[in-house]
């Protein structure tokens, strides 16, 4: 399924009268606190009247009504999507997940940002799904508060994690990204572009992948030297699905920009870690 873009306490106040008795030495009677009023009603708590809105978008979804579920959703989504491209991707997505038999509520959390998104309320919702085609899935639906309304802002139905304590590895994530530094240092762009993520391919053309190299490598020089600094498994990154991923950074040297930091991203795209993007960015103080 194509990606769709795309973050729990209640508080109960309690007031409580102290009132100061007189002793009997005689003293002046303490008079009692001022009446506070009625105990004011604690705000909603965003996570349920968010999951009611994930629920009955999940409804629309589940019952094949895609074009109202598009209409139901937050601008966000429909931003970066049209209607008809939404209900064509759930149409394709649903005929190879199958019909959906059982989905459990496992979290909600909410978060001020989501990768992608502006600054704002959301709260991401995570499920335990089975599809007649695929169980075990994981659900996540984010909403984001729109003028006062919970709207789902994105739909994913993900592999289970990994068991508890492993990590993605970043091995053959860093020969990835080594094999592919080797085509573009060589001036292989079209190549490298060939072996690229899904992700990166969908943002760029092959002819604007290979013109954007060629001009970039003409202002920065051949490389003279790449020392490797730190790989780092990520799950999220921005303007990307979830997924698993790993950060290759470079203590690069150019031709013309000496003492570079070079970053590249690689994604677990189908199993195959590959590059999903590339920067040469000024070293950080």
């Amino acid at each position: 399924m194509a990606a769709v873009p795309h973050s729990r306490t209640i508080l109960t106040t309690i007031a409580v009268i102290a009132f100061a008795a007189c002793g009997d030495g005689g003293g002046s009677p303490v008079a009692p606190t001022a009446d506070p009023g009625p105990p004011v009603d604690p705000p909603p708590d965003p996570t349920v009247v968010a999951r009611e809105a994930v629920d009955d978008w999940l409804s629309l979804i589940d019952a094949g009504s895609y074009a109202e579920a598009y209409d139901a959703a937050s601008g966000i989504l429909r931003e970066n999507v049209t209607r008809e491209e939404f209900v064509t991707a759930y149409q394709e997505g649903r005929s190879l997940l199958g019909a959906v038999r059982s989905r459990v509520f496992r979290s909600a959390t909410p978060a001020p940002t989501l990768p992608g998104a502006p600054d704002g309320d959301y709260v991401v919702f995570e499920f335990d799904a089975d599809y007649e085609q695929k169980e075990n899935a994981v659900e996540r639906v984010t909403t984001a508060l729109e003028a006062g309304t919970w709207r789902v802002a994105g739909h994913w139905v993900l592999d289970p994690p990994e068991p508890e304590g492993m990590q993605p590895d970043p091995t053959g994530a860093r020969v990835a990204v080594d094999e592919w530094l080797s085509l573009i240092d060589a001036g292989s762009y079209a190549e490298a572009y060939d072996l690229a993520a899904s992700l990166l391919k969908e943002k760029v053309t092959r002819d604007e992948f290979v013109a954007a190299y060629q001009e970039a490598r003409s202002l920065l020089g051949t490389v003279r030297s790449r020392i490797f600094r730190s790989a780092t498994p990520t799950d999220t990154l921005p303007g990307a699905p979830p997924g698993d991923y790993v950060v290759v950074e470079f203590d690069a040297d150019y031709e013309r920009k000496e003492n570079a930091l070079e970053r590249v991203t690689a994604a677990d795209d189908a199993k195959v870690w590959r590059v999903a993007g590339h920067w040469v960015l000024d070293r950080p103080e």
